[in-house]
């Protein structure tokens, strides 16, 4: 196979079914506003994602792995994450527009059909995960065993959501930047906690607890002798709480209460922001209605934004049943489809990067990740892995209503796929040889140069400018 001498002659339209999708992404007419500043942006990356699941989701898993096999796989997930965000990473910056998203990559290197289902699955991850935290905020509340019904708190929760989604993305990012810091401020006290605790400073401590356990395998059994670890679904299931209030402290439990309620609460925000943006992104190429392009004068898709914020209405679920059970199964559902983005992620991300040889590219990326293609290679086994195997819990005994949360995202993905490709009669994959690896590059290139670099001239300034 001869290597393409003029790739640029290449005619995108033929193997999209949208039209013109560079055109739409970089030269939109309804486009959002850039009003996240630096600070914001990263404080949304570090604390964005941290919810419910750190602080109390964790206790259950603690009760039946016990605390090395916890370790081992916060330690497992964390570099298939690393890997992950660098595939993403490489193909963002050597196209950094606007609007663009994962379903975009997708779509352009590997398969429309495939861009359609993975561009709806991601949606419909951000829209579970808002119920998710929403039902995790409302159970969070009832801690305090406030009479009030725990709808009141889901709908109050769910209204506060809007409006920081809905108004100035500026105004968004602010009060992600405060939400993030006391969630970063929490966990840093906690490990500080823990290191009093494990020198014995605690007021109900006899001594040193340092290394006490270490002769015996209890880090790798299960414990199954406390309720709280089994059955609660506020800050008593979590095992900082029970570790806290056993060694005497007072107070601390309703402080780590109040922080999980803005974990929870921080967590809905950036997955209906998230959301939001991935129904802007789909509806510029085509693959979603128009209507979800339209935005406001501030810039925000407010269409995009009320539509998947409606589905966070899920969470009144709560009603009915079991607030632990409704929790779980937004967390199954919406742990599956991470599972597929991250599976399509990678293929995608190794279909970019035998465009990237085709066309003799490989060297010119501005940015570059270790131990690639090989690690991609790895976390792609260990990701199908888990997909197929993550809800084996359900079959001891089984449980229809769990095995529909953990499985159901399979067969809707596989639906939207083959729907789009048997109606669009699109090709398997786009060849490697007519996967366009230029369009939108040169473009981009000069709308970076446009812009002024502010260059520091001391320490106080580059400071000043990396807060702005």
């Amino acid at each position: 196979m001869e290597k393409k001498e003029d790739v640029g002659s290449y005619d995108f339209e033929a193997n999209q079914p949208y039209e013109n999708a560079e055109f739409n992404l970089a030269n939109q007419h309804d486009q959002l506003a850039r009003g996240l500043k630096s600070r914001h942006i990263q404080f949304l990356a570090l604390g964005g994602a941290i919810g419910t699941g750190l602080f109390v989701g964790s206790g259950s898993i603690l009760s039946s792995t016990g605390p090395a096999s916890l370790f081992l796989a916060y330690l497992s997930m964390t570099v298939i994450v690393w890997n992950v965000m660098n595939n993403l990473a490489e193909m963002v910056v050597y196209l950094p527009m606007r609007g663009i998203t994962v379903p975009y990559f997708v779509g352009r290197f590997l398969d429309p059909s495939l861009a359609f289902a993975v561009g709806w699955n991601y949606w419909y991850a951000y829209a579970m995960l808002i119920g998710a935290e929403a039902t995790a905020a409302g159970i969070v509340i009832d801690y305090w065993n406030l009479p009030v019904n725990i709808a009141v708190w889901v709908a109050i929760v769910l209204v506060v959501m809007l409006i920081l989604n809905i108004i100035a993305v500026s105004f968004f990012g602010e009060a992600e930047f405060w939400f993030a810091s006391i969630k970063l401020i929490t966990i840093c006290g906690l490990i500080i906690l823990g290191i009093v605790i494990f020198f014995g400073g605690a007021p109900n401590q006899d001594g040193v607890l340092g290394f006490h356990y270490w002769k015996t395998s209890g880090a790798f059994a299960e414990y199954k002798a406390d309720e709280n670890l089994l059955g609660a679904s506020n800050a008593s299931a979590s095992p900082f709480v029970i570790g806290i209030q056993r060694v005497g402290i007072p107070v601390l439990n309703h402080i780590i209460n109040a922080a999980i309620l803005t974990s929870a609460w921080s967590a809905g925000n950036s997955f209906l922001y998230s959301g939001s943006r991935v129904l802007y992104s789909m509806s510029l190429s085509g693959q979603a209605p128009k209507c979800f392009s339209i935005t406001n004068r501030r810039g925000v898709p407010y269409v995009a934004v009320l539509f998947t914020w409606c589905f966070g209405a899920l969470a009144f679920l709560n009603v009915s049943n079991a607030g632990a059970t409704v929790f779980n199964w937004f967390v199954s559902i919406s742990t599956i489809s991470g599972f597929i983005a991250w599976i399509v992620v990678m293929i995608t991300y190794l279909r970019f990067r035998r465009a990237m040889e085709f066309n003799n590219l490989l060297s010119s990326l501005p940015y570059k990740t270790p131990l690639q293609p090989y690690a991609t290679y790895f976390a792609l086994l260990i990701v199908s892995l888990l997909t197929i195997t993550s809800g084996f819990q359900t079959f001891m005994p089984f449980k229809a209503k769990d095995f529909i949360a953990s499985y159901i995202t399979i067969p809707v993905f596989l639906l939207f796929y083959f729907c789009h490709k048997v109606y669009h009669r699109t090709p398997m994959y786009i060849p490697v040889d007519q996967i366009d690896a230029i369009t939108g590059k040169k473009e981009m290139d000069e709308l970076e140069a446009m812009g002024e670099e502010r260059v520091p001239k001391n320490w106080v300034q580059k400071v000043w400018y990396w807060l702005a």
